[in-house]
């Protein structure tokens, strides 16, 4: 196991060098324009103003080496940002298929590019561990490095249809939210299983939900429920606010509204 009490790359054991952005350029100008007054929601229902997609509030610290953050990680990105592309581009499909046709988003190299982006999402989580000097499994760290397979992991992909309306039908800008890493205990079809690390990851109205198995008789479980990797889920909502009733709430109150919601969901 690697940690990163000592600012070190915790890919490679490295001198850390480098920050990784918690939310990728390509994320950021997604939701903002570079001239847009950009802001970023906070636990407590404040609003971080954020100036360019360079801004330092955009990145981890220094847990990374340059080599790491640039060089190793250039097809992991790309597959990332690919993969989110399509998936705000093809949204209406998307609600309408609740599928993922990977052949479709990244062609004949579909599962190399697929198995990328799902290194991504654990380089990701990576940096959120050693930015809570929390053990980074050497598995996960092999992945990245070119094992096959991380069986400790699991994604879901929903669309968030609330923030679909919003951002398509007012003049709200955009959205990206990164939820709390908590240590919760993951149970299915109501029994305890075990535990493992969870967050939440929203650029515009695509949510990736992220668990990561830390008790081993979950991985057996992750592996299985794996298989759903292709679905993407629309969220079923009790409510979505109308057009009159969103142009009538001062952006605060409504990024209130919508956060805790999500609480509730998740």
């Amino acid at each position: 196991m690697s940690k990163n009490k000592n600012k070190v790359c915790w890919w490679c054991g490295k001198k850390a060098d480098s920050r990784e952005h918690k939310y990728k350029r390509t994320d950021y100008l997604h939701a903002f324009n570079e001239e847009d007054n950009a802001v970023l929601p906070l636990k407590n229902g404040k609003l971080l103003p954020i100036q360019s997609a360079k801004s330092d509030y955009l990145k981890f610290d220094y847990s990374l080496c340059k080599r790491c953050n640039n060089e190793r990680s250039q097809k992991i990105d790309n597959a990332y940002s690919v993969f989110v592309n399509y998936a705000l581009t093809n949204t209406p499909e998307l609600i309408n298929k609740k599928y993922l046709d990977f052949g479709e988003i990244y062609g004949d190299h579909w599962y190399e590019m697929k198995q990328n982006l799902i290194r991504y999402y654990a380089k990701h989580l990576g940096c959120r561990l050693a930015f809570k000097n929390i053990d980074i499994p050497n598995k996960l760290i092999d992945f990245l490095n070119g094992e096959n397979v991380l069986d400790s992991i699991k994604l879901e992909f929903q669309i968030r249809t609330d923030f679909y309306h919003i951002l398509n039908n007012t003049d709200w800008t955009g959205n990206l939210f990164m939820g709390d890493l908590t240590l919760v205990p993951f149970n299915y079809d109501g029994k305890f299983i075990g535990r493992a690390f969870h967050t939440l990851y929203s650029v515009q109205w695509l949510r990736t939900i992220i668990w990561l198995a830390k008790d081993t008789k979950l991985v057996k479980k992750f592996l299985d429920l794996n298989t759903n990797l292709n679905k993407i889920e629309q969220l079923s909502l009790e409510e979505i606010l109308s057009k009159e009733q969103m142009e009538k709430m001062e952006y605060n109150d409504l990024i209130k509204h919508l956060f805790n919601k999500s609480k509730k969901e998740t």
